[in-house]
């Protein structure tokens, strides 16, 4: 399920930038932003709007129905 990869490329992310590693954080941004062009018809709306704002933590909130 593309939600599950999203939610595992947010994590990742998250862990680049906790750790300052600028490799991961360009990668995993680039990631989302493809998965993102590619499932925009199969994601929610909310979760569309999360994702072209960048806003991973939202995002995640609610992919894990903490929104």
């Amino acid at each position: 399920m593309i939600e599950n990869t999203i939610k595992q490329s947010i994590d990742n992310l998250l862990r680049g930038i906790q750790s300052r590693d600028a490799t991961v954080i360009h990668a995993e941004t680039a990631n989302l932003d493809a998965m993102l062009d590619s499932a925009r018809g199969q994601l929610p709306p909310q979760l569309i709007h999360y994702l072209v704002r960048r806003n991973y933590i939202k995002a995640l909130a609610f992919m894990e129905g903490n929104d």
